[in-house]
């Protein structure tokens, strides 16, 4: 029964309209009312030229009396259709149109076309005419424009009773039997065909709700962050280029931003990702509240956020810095800032967010400081950096990156025993790059093995080279980022390079940084234990560069340790140096490896070294980096004395 009582209720058309269901209704009817009105103000012109017409051809008298007694429904009808036709049109072009009157000029509207259609038709039956007009007023009325079934029935079903009755005066007190059922009749079936309509218009408005929801959902998605809910980067670019051309002369007081989380990796293994989310949408949540109406916020990456806002807004955005700092002090969480500032309107948003990322990437080494605005200084160096970037390929194709190299002596004795391959850049537009310059620019934007891959080619060819020429086979050393390994077999490029080249397993050493191996254990582990079962001798570079972790010397097989140049600072006026180098000395060779130091520039440091068993040495009192040619120029004037044994 409850099923019969839904489905007869919702036949009937009393369910709940949805807001898009109302409006659409309305529309439909407004809709309706414009192309019926058209036709009825065309249709009731006509019907007062063909009066006109009439009494010209018989001759009638024509005052304005008579006039406006044979044409006054029709002045009345059209005065009506003109104003519904003018409203429509202003409704659905959205001219500040009201719904309330809207549908009171349906409403209006109606009730004058049943009521011209019972009035022209009583006349006419009245006459022994058919009722045409009130058939077609009626139809016009219960089909063109849509109403609820209830009201349908009901509606419809009051106007036939009334017109009944004024067909039963004109038909002198009694309709005939078949012209009863023919009315019966067509009042049933226009009604039926008034609820189909209806039931058809519903299904059109929930199948449009559906498809606008859809779009709007599959809009939203193509616009925002799915974690955050905030603009994506592709929309950020556009909406941010569109502010900008709308500024004008206000641009000059717009930033760019780029919002980096400090220390949030650290949060997000004290807390876990689910807590680290929770910051990523308070934060999105605060920059945007923070910009404004004014300003674009975007989330770009992980906890990498971008901004276009008033330079009015960044003082209010540094305080959500202190806002996370004061969720775990022990974590020192905050926010790091680049701030550019675009020149005009023809600066791509994403080379603005690029300049700022870069002036946000200098904050690296600052704890102390947040925010950074990108400048000249910045600019050229950026440029240069993209420089780099952009023509890797280039300058490996011409040979404008060579491998030089630098010299390793035996500590007891002086003599050679090796070099170390480094990498140099010279450029036709910039001259000499410097390693420092292109190196972290090349793993940044983790390029860095198309160059380690180059430099073993162009190691391999030189000491090919050498061996033809009957040189001693000096063994070379090879620098290999983290990312050689991450992003390609550099071990099957390693030996597959020397086999074509004829050369042994210990001609070359791979060297690789103690930070790769602290930060990436797991991905290095497996490596560096297959390098040296193929025979390859593995140092260890920069030890003690940055904060060394002892972990690394216990877990890995290492045969030689590099000391960084930076124990040597300050060799002659500090007294912690020595005491510090004995003891790295001593526990290396406690621990069965070998140990170099680099920087060497005085005598007194090699004796020093020499010392206190320090096997290797390198820095500039041996020699700078050299082209092969010339370093085996030096071996050949005697500057260098080959040793031994390497």
């Amino acid at each position: 029964m409850k099923r019969i009582g839904h489905y007869l209720k919702t036949w009937l058309g009393f369910e709940t309209f949805t807001p898009y269901d109302r409006a659409f209704f309305t529309d439909s009817n407004m809709d309706t009312c414009r192309y019926l009105a058209a036709m009825t103000v065309a249709m009731e012109i006509w019907m007062v030229f063909y009066q006109i017409k009439r009494f010209v051809q018989t001759d009638a008298v024509f005052t304005l009396g008579n006039f406006w007694a044979a044409t006054k429904n029709y002045w009345v009808l059209m005065a009506v259709a003109l104003i519904v036709l003018l409203y429509s049109c202003k409704f659905l072009y959205g001219k500040n149109a009201n719904r309330t009157i809207a549908l009171a000029l349906v409403w209006l509207y109606a009730i004058v076309l049943l009521g011209f259609g019972m009035y022209v038709s009583y006349h006419d039956m009245a006459a022994g005419k058919q009722i045409l007009s009130f058939m077609t007023m009626t139809f016009s009325v219960g089909c063109l424009l849509v109403w609820r079934p209830y009201f349908s029935i009901l509606f419809l079903g009051g106007v036939f009773l009334l017109f009944y009755h004024y067909m039963k005066i004109a038909a002198g007190g009694e309709v005939r039997s078949g012209d009863r059922i023919n009315y019966f009749i067509y009042w049933f079936f226009l009604t039926v065909l008034s609820i189909s309509i209806y039931h058809q218009r519903l299904s059109e408005s929930r199948k449009s709700e559906h498809l606008e929801e859809t779009n709007r959902s599959l809009h939203h998605m193509a616009i925002t962050d799915d974690l955050t809910q905030i603009y994506n980067m592709t929309h950020f670019v556009m909406e941010s280029g569109q502010r900008m051309r709308e500024l004008g002369e206000d641009l000059k007081n717009y930033v760019f931003l780029f919002i980096n989380i400090r220390s949030f990796s650290n949060y997000n293994e004290k807390y876990g990702h689910e807590e680290g989310n929770r910051i990523l949408k308070m934060l999105a949540k605060r920059l945007t509240e923070t910009a404004g109406d004014a300003g674009v916020v975007a989330r770009q990456a992980d906890d990498h956020f971008v901004a276009f806002v008033p330079r009015t807004a960044v003082e209010d955005i540094k305080k959500i810095h202190e806002e996370l700092w004061e969720i775990d002090p022990e974590v020192r969480m905050g926010l790091k800032i680049g701030i550019y500032q675009p020149e005009d309107d023809s600066i791509n948003p994403t080379r603005a967010c690029d300049c700022a990322r870069y002036a946000c990437s200098t904050l690296r080494k600052y704890y102390e400081r947040y925010s950074c605005e990108y400048d000249s200084a910045m600019e050229r160096a950026y440029r240069q950096k993209r420089y780099i970037i952009h023509h890797l390929d280039e300058a490996i194709a011409n040979g404008y990156i060579m491998p030089y190299y630098q010299p390793v002596v035996w500590a007891d004795g002086r003599k050679l025993c090796g070099f170390e391959a480094l990498s140099r850049w010279v450029d036709p537009q910039y001259g000499f790059l410097s390693p420092a310059a292109f190196v972290p620019t090349l793993e940044e934007y983790r390029e860095i093995h198309k160059l380690d891959r180059y430099i073993v080619e162009r190691v391999c060819q030189d000491l090919a080279e050498s061996d033809k020429k009957g040189r001693e086979p000096i063994p070379v050393s090879i620098n290999f980022s983290r990312l050689d390994f991450e992003l390609g077999d550099c071990i099957t490029h390693l030996v597959e390079t020397m086999d074509k080249y004829g050369l042994s397993h210990d001609r070359i050493h791979v060297e690789v940084t103690e930070s790769a191996l602290t930060e990436y254990h797991d991905l290095l582990e497996e490596s560096m234990a297959k390098l040296h079962g193929l025979g390859f001798s593995l140092w260890l570079d920069d030890f003690g560069s940055g904060y060394s972790a002892l972990n690394v010397l216990k877990d890995y097989d290492f045969d030689v340790l590099k000391i960084d140049m930076a124990f040597l600072s300050n060799f002659g006026t500090n007294d912690k140096t020595r005491p510090i180098l004995r003891s790295v000395v001593a526990m290396a060779n406690a621990i069965g490896i070998a140990t170099l130091t680099e920087g060497v520039e005085s005598e007194d440091e090699a004796n020093f070294l020499e010392e206190i068993g320090c096997g290797r040495l390198q820095g500039y009192y041996y020699g700078k980096p050299l082209p092969y040619d010339q370093t085996c120029k030096r071996i050949q004037d005697g500057e260098l004395i080959v040793a031994d044994s390497f």
